[in-house]
């Protein structure tokens, strides 16, 4: 069951009056009120309510035969404020009528629930959540919950979520993954792009745009997480290993169990099951930074230095991804029938991380390995505080885990 109150009762809280008949703002308001208190019946199925209902009923029955009114508790009079997050769901309802990325006439739930959390953490800074320090903690004291005010976290506005997320839905559109197949093809065109640069700027361009694709896919990176190559780590590293065996990729950060002072190391192979050239294409970034007299700093830069953006990466993906489909269109599924197609479906931010994935399933490298190729994101979202993985892994040696990213890179 859900808490309920009405439409003129709610206006009243929030503007402190009556609505005026065929004020635009007084209408669109009630038009709101209307639709979050539906979201909130939302979050309760029909047949729920009706069989709580029921059961009240005959409790109520029994209570009566022995004289009895009944345990339940009066559903009001509710305080003469907004106690439970009324305007906050107004602002996420009003929020989903603007135009969004996939629509033009609303927005997607994962958008506007965002509101709810910023007004959480607005509340968390105020005066009032931070006046008195109330709190449980455990036996030990270990372990502590605060007590704070925010309307947020009444038990309408939990209703309210639930139900505005059933009638909204989630539109995920998560980027498509890249097969072995098209990574082939793709850094085939892209050394063709090389080939027939005009000028040093375009060539180290896409000598970095061949490199951080084949890393990314290689190493299962992010599209931001490629783009934390760090070349002198790149350059100290580069003969550590056999140079038949390895390659090792050098990105800002440290993990533990690593000994150099700010690089995570990922090992790969020299050379994948599909044929991408890993040990190659690092030699060659070396060779353009090193020609542009660049020793340290960001692995993948323009002419002025400056690390390249997702957005750099993700347009010269669409241009050569765009060349392959021309191409090869039997590569793609059926559903990508044109350049646009490519341009909505696929992004360097993960669809090099989702086909690396998918490879390495489809290749049947057993979870440990992939747990330890991607360990180290887990330590860069925790920052300082100690991420949270099995303790094998906080205490292995990333000299002695050579084996495991041999497993995973060599079968891309």
């Amino acid at each position: 069951m859900v808490q309920f109150e009405c439409d003129g009762c709610i206006f009243f809280k929030l503007r402190k009056r009556l609505p005026i008949s065929g004020n635009a703002q007084d209408q669109l308001l009630l038009g709101c009120i209307r639709r979050v208190v539906l979201d909130s019946f939302w979050s309760r199925a029909r047949t729920t309510v009706e069989r709580h209902a029921g059961k009240i009923d005959q409790c109520l029955a029994l209570s009566k035969t022995v004289g009895l009114s009944g345990p339940y508790l009066e559903p009001g009079p509710l305080p003469p404020y907004d106690h439970c997050g009324y305007e906050v769901a107004i602002q996420m309802v009003l929020q989903s009528r603007a135009p969004g990325k996939y629509s033009s006439s609303y927005q997607q739930w994962d958008t506007i629930r965002k509101i709810r959390s910023c007004f959480s953490n607005q509340v968390r800074a105020s005066g009032v959540a931070n006046a008195t320090a109330l709190s449980i903690s455990d036996l030990d004291g270990k372990n502590y919950q605060r007590i704070g005010e925010d309307s947020c976290a009444a038990l309408w506005f939990q209703r309210f979520l639930t139900g505005c997320k059933r009638r909204m839905g989630q539109d995920w559109r998560p980027d498509r993954a890249i097969s072995h197949q098209q990574m082939s093809h793709l850094l085939a065109t892209v050394e063709n792009r090389i080939q027939n640069s005009i000028s040093a700027e375009e060539r180290a361009r896409w000598i970095f745009a061949g490199t951080y694709f084949a890393a990314c896919y290689v190493a299962s990176l992010r599209g931001p997480e490629g783009l934390l190559m760090e070349l002198e780590g790149l350059r100290e590293n580069f003969e550590t290993y056999e140079p038949e065996q390895v390659v090792v990729l050098a990105l800002r950060g440290k993990v533990k169990g690593e000994h150099h002072v700010r690089d995570h190391l990922l090992p790969v192979a020299n050379e994948t099951k599909s044929g991408i050239q890993m040990r190659t294409w690092i030699r060659r970034t070396l060779a353009a930074n090193h020609k542009a007299n660049r020793t340290s700093g960001p692995a993948f830069c323009d002419e002025n230095g400056r690390v390249l953006r997702t957005s750099d990466m993700n347009e010269m993906l669409h241009d050569a991804l765009g060349e392959v489909f021309d191409r090869h269109p039997t590569l793609f599924l059926a559903d990508i029938k044109s350049r646009k197609d490519i341009e909505e479906k696929y992004h360097v931010y993960r669809s090099f991380r989702r086909g690396s994935d998918s490879r390495a399933l489809a290749q049947e490298v057993n979870t440990p390995d992939i747990e330890v190729v991607n360990r180290w994101a887990a330590k860069e979202k925790a920052g300082p505080a100690r991420p949270g993985r099995k303790m094998v892994h906080h205490y292995s040696d990333i000299n002695l885990l050579l084996p495991c990213f041999l497993r995973y890179t060599s079968v891309m």
